[in-house]
């Protein structure tokens, strides 16, 4: 009886210290006076979006003048930014205060996670001016290629599948296996031809990569980071990091023994490894590459398959649009001997725009976060962001703010015009970030994007079907970006 009762005390005990833990961390913004959304601490029962969530309280507090809120992220307090003044502090003009992204990392146990993504401080400085040279326009120039004989197959794959009489086709599964296609060969060297072999080993493991993101240790493990590393955490599965570790080893391996040179991102890292430094050692070790072509992949495949799928719809259902965009596209062609070059897809300046502005409607990122290192006291008020604090910046909310964006539900390139874009505050559009750790490789996605539509508008009509939604609902199981459970059927007709 007496141990029944000891393990009764006990619970209750846990109990209501796990009560008043929980009381004070919901008081924590409002005893610094600052407003907040206490109920965003259960968000985890939520019925919609995250994205959708955050843009319901960023219109809410900006009618009403502020320019930051305290919200709760895992019982976390975490600022969420509103003033796009504020917002350019974060990024550029106070970015020593904010220098990290806020992921979790673990090198020892978790050789994945030392990707420049979530690397922080100096070895992330150091690791960011090691690569900056490897996304330059001079070799995008030769990773085109590659890329270009991906996007033939492409169109040739959705070629086959209409001459077998399908006329209504699955647009995000067939992007996904063309930037799977093109981040394979380009970060890893393979060719796996997805495109006719969808389920690989190598895209059941990318998508396991890109699945098993772990909210308990990104949210809390990275505020306890020590803690966390010395209990083992990993923030990807030991099988993941095994495969990706053996096949890039293997593929430096056989280019090495057979003197093959391709052009690509693989290449590229492998000669900053051959690079020597000062004191003798390698400028990277065969894990960060690892790690780097991993993270380049992970950032390339999903979030360029769900733009283009997202702007294939928008074209669908904007005709006009599309016919504007096509002409484009074959009338650049005809300009350099209807061939697609690195050049003339540069030259095609309203597709350019229909690509801005699918990414201001669907933003591959529709939040982006860091992590204070430091106290930071809001400029001309009396607010301080503690040290080791998240920040939100809901870029969702902001690209579609109708004081920036008129009738933001309106599917607009023209809003991409040089008079349009430099009217707007320079954070109104932050699809890649904004500042030192803006997207690395930006102008890949662009890339790699802009050639599979040109590749599809060239030889497809797009329109929508009974099927097709009238409005697109996001997943809200996933939380890191945009999609739309069961994707986006359209009818595709060859031109």
């Amino acid at each position: 009886m007496e141990f029944v009762q000891l393990t009764i005390f006990l619970l209750l005990l846990c109990f209501s210290l796990a009560f008043y833990w929980l009381k004070q961390q919901q008081q924590y913004w409002s005893k610094r006076n600052v407003k907040d959304v206490p109920n965003s601490i259960f968000y985890f029962g939520r019925t919609q979006h995250l994205a959708n969530f955050l843009q319901n309280i960023y219109q809410r507090f900006k009618d009403s003048g502020e320019i930051f809120v305290g919200i709760f992220s895992m019982f976390s307090p975490t600022a969420l930014m509103i003033d796009l003044d504020l917002i350019k502090n974060v990024f550029i003009t106070d970015f020593e205060y904010f220098p990290d992204r806020g992921f979790y990392h673990n090198l020892k146990d978790d050789p994945l996670s030392g990707n420049i993504l979530r690397m922080e401080g100096e070895p992330w400085k150091r690791l960011r001016a090691k690569l900056t040279s490897t996304f330059s326009s001079a070799k995008m120039k030769y990773m085109f290629n590659t890329v270009l004989n991906i996007g033939e197959n492409f169109q040739h794959s959705m070629q086959i599948l209409l001459a077998n009489g399908a006329a209504e086709l699955e647009m995000r599964e067939l992007c996904a296996r063309y930037t799977t296609d093109v981040i394979a060969s380009v970060a890893f060297g393979l060719d796996f031809n997805t495109l006719q072999k969808p389920q690989t080993e190598f895209r059941k493991k990318c998508d396991k990569a890109f699945n098993s993101f772990n909210l308990f240790v990104e949210n809390v493990g990275v505020k306890y980071i020590k803690l966390f590393q010395s209990l083992h955490f990993r923030a990807f599965p030991k099988d993941v990091n095994d495969f990706f570790h053996k096949i890039v080893t293997e593929n430096i391996a056989y280019r090495e023994n057979n003197n093959i040179k391709r052009n690509d991102f693989l290449d590229l890292l492998i000669e900053l490894r051959n690079t020597k430094l000062e004191n003798g050692e390698n400028m990277l070790s065969i894990e960060e590459i690892v790690a780097q072509a991993f993270v380049f992949f992970i950032g390339g495949f999903e979030t360029s398959s769900s733009t283009m799928t997202f702007c294939l719809f928008e074209l669908s259902q904007n005709l006009e649009i599309q016919e504007i965009a096509r002409k484009d596209v074959l009338d650049t062609l005809a300009k350099h001997n209807n061939e697609l070059t690195y050049e003339s897809l540069k030259e095609m300046k309203y597709l350019n725009k229909v690509l801005h502005e699918t990414l201001r409607k669907y933003p591959v990122g529709p939040t982006l976060k860091r992590m204070t290192r430091k106290d930071y006291k809001i400029p001309n008020s009396e607010h301080i962001i503690c040290e080791n604090t998240i920040v939100v910046i809901p870029v969702y909310a902001i690209h579609h703010d109708p004081s920036i964006y008129p009738e933001p539900d309106k599917f607009d390139p023209m809003r991409f015009s040089t008079d349009a874009v430099l009217s707007r505050h320079p954070m109104a559009y932050l699809p890649f970030g904004a500042g030192p750790r803006i997207c690395i490789a930006q102008r890949f996605g662009i890339m790699q994007t802009s050639l599979g539509l040109a590749m599809l508008l060239k030889n497809f009509r797009f329109s929508i079907t009974d099927e097709t939604p009238d409005k697109l609902v996001f997943d809200k199981r996933n939380i890191r970006g945009l999609s739309v459970a069961g994707g986006i059927k359209l009818k595709v007709e060859k031109i």
